[in-house]
């Protein structure tokens, strides 16, 4: 399971707690009224809802079966060309995931016509770098260039993908990293507790648990054979996808591909069908301690959410926006501005097109571990007994809305919505689909699904913190009359 920047930004504030608080000084009362004060104290009008209209989008294959997606942005004078694998994942089998993250790493470390650095040398020539990005669900390789050099960048990025070296050095160096990665994962307070917590909701070989690296006995016993034959079986022109997107014509993008992928054949390989998972378990314990020796404590709570194929996906992005999902959120607002327990409570979303979950988290000093506690645990029980006001409903809508448009401003954005089309087998209607879903949210509905996700009995909760210090108070806390579970990392 990947780190997420929340959780870092959790981390981060953590380690921030620990300091020494300082009184601040009252703030100054001027001694004449200026004439900026009514100026200040009128708020601002909002401007009108912004229009906006989705790119238009082209769909065809190349001559050896690739899927081509394609939006054209005039004026940029930039183009954004990503190559996506959708069997090559770390979570399409959950057994080579360390395989399939490695793998996809190794495709930026020279190819046959370009061995080693020489690959990344002929692309610094453009003023640009590859980007590989194993993900649970799609291996993305990407490459952002001025227009004049489409043909020349994606020359490049088709070497990196259908003829890389994988070499034996660099394959040891990267291995080494694995293991190195994977055991920072199980002493980061952070990543414990947010893997904890989710961990509680669903299966272990769940997507959202699949470790990228795997296990540090797989990271041990893996060899370079294996990624030579991970990459023969899994890199094939049938589970490939283009996207492009930027200042430049289809029929360049179509000559620019059919000469750089056009040529690429291989014998398909069978494959076992894709990991799908299982029902998820039931939770005997929802506490879950880990023993950290801190004067800080880090509170993880989560429950299982709507997908994003789900019908109530925008009810749940709401409801998540006004519990913890910004800085003036109801939960930042209990904990930061009513109490000041903490600095940056937060929570995140995440969500496949089965499955989803809601991560809050929050760090703290060890003495407000149980206000902190009751405070997150009364938010969601006010979210479930009573509808939120029109006003939060609203603002909620706006943000969200804003934060779709951002996604299209630049061309590595449409690229990226274009991505998002492939992975999940969507047309670009959804993306008015979305919005409309989005305009349909009521504080009733909001309120519905808040009695549906966020049920007492099934959120689970993860502390992170000085067990000597914070056990008894758990134990009289728990609003579940259940165990206080003691976990090991």
């Amino acid at each position: 399971m990947t780190v997420s920047l929340r959780a870092a930004l959790l981390l981060a504030a953590a380690q921030c707690a620990c300091a020494a608080r300082t009184a601040l000084p009252e703030p100054m009362v001027p001694l004449s009224r200026t004439s900026e004060e009514a100026f200040r104290a009128r708020r601002p009008r909002a401007r009108p809802r912004a229009a906006w209209s989705p790119p238009v989008l082209e769909r065809w294959q190349s001559s050896n079966g690739i899927r081509v997606l394609f939006a054209q942005r005039p004026g940029s004078g930039m183009v954004s060309i990503g190559y996506l694998n959708l069997r090559a994942a770390y979570a399409d089998a959950p057994a080579e995931a360390g395989t399939a993250s490695l793998t996809a790493s190794l495709l930026a470390r020279g190819t046959r016509a370009h061995p080693g650095d020489s690959h990344t040398r002929a692309l610094r020539q453009l003023g640009v770098s590859l980007r590989t990005d194993c993900n649970s669900d799609s291996v993305q390789v990407t490459v952002s260039v001025e227009s004049r050099d489409l043909q020349r960048a994606t020359d490049l990025l088709a070497e990196a993908v259908t003829e890389p070296t994988l070499g034996e050095r660099d394959f040891s160096l990267l291995l080494s990293e694995q293991s190195d990665e994977r055991q920072l994962l199980v002493v980061s307070p952070s990543t414990l507790g947010v893997i904890s917590a989710v961990r509680m909701l669903y299966s272990e070989q769940h997507p959202f648990l699949v470790s990228p690296t795997g296990t540090l006995a797989q990271i041990n016993a893996r060899t370079r054979a294996d990624v030579l034959r991970f990459h023969r079986e899994r890199y094939t022109p049938e589970h490939s996808a283009i996207v492009v997107a930027g200042d430049v014509a289809r029929a360049s993008v179509e000559q620019v591909i059919e000469r750089a992928f056009g040529r690429w054949s291989v014998a398909p390989t069978a494959l076992p069908a894709a990991f799908v998972p299982g029902p998820p378990p039931r939770m005997p314990v929802p506490w879950r301690l880990y023993d950290h020796s801190s004067d800080n404590a880090m509170l993880f709570v989560a429950w299982r959410f709507p997908s994003l194929l789900a019908a109530d996906f925008a009810d749940g992005l709401v409801l998540d926006n006004i519990f913890g999902g910004t800085l003036s959120s109801r939960m930042a607002r209990a904990l930061r501005d009513a109490t000041g327990i903490a600095y940056s409570p937060a929570s995140e979303r995440r969500g496949d097109g089965r499955d989803g979950y809601l991560v809050a988290g929050v760090s703290m000093d060890v003495t407000n571990v149980r206000p902190a506690i009751e405070l997150m645990i009364r938010e969601a029980d006010r979210l479930r007994a009573r509808r939120p006001s029109a006003a939060e409903v609203r603002a909620a809508q706006e943000y969200l809305r804003n934060e779709l448009f951002s996604r299209f401003e630049t061309v590595d954005g449409v690229r990226d919505a274009l991505a998002g089309l492939v992975v999940f087998n969507l047309g670009p209607e959804s993306w008015q689909r979305h919005l409309a879903l989005l305009d349909a949210v009521t504080p009733n509905s909001v309120n519905v699904a808040a009695q549906r996700y966020m049920q007492r009995e099934a959120m689970s909760l993860v502390l992170v913190a000085d067990q000597r210090r914070v056990g008894r108070t758990l134990l009289e806390l728990s609003p579940y009359g259940a165990l206080l579970e003691e976990v090991t990392p």
